[in-house]
């Protein structure tokens, strides 16, 4: 879920949440390349994708 509220002070504050066990990654630098692998993986891209090649280097989620 996500909410994105604004204000004068803070003219764009968004709140996201995940039902997950933990994070997606394991690092902030990790964390920040995702987005960014996401960004970069269109229809007119290659494969494999950046978003492919960014997730096959994650490690596997395993069951808590």
């Amino acid at each position: 879920m996500a909410i994105r509220f604004g204000s004068v002070a803070f003219p764009m504050f968004d709140i996201v949440t995940h039902d997950l066990h933990g994070l997606p990654t394991r690092t902030a630098g990790e964390f920040g390349a995702l987005p960014r692998a996401i960004g970069t993986s269109g229809t007119g891209v290659a494969k494999p994708k950046p978003l492919d090649l960014s997730l096959a280097s994650l490690p596997s989620p395993r069951p808590s």
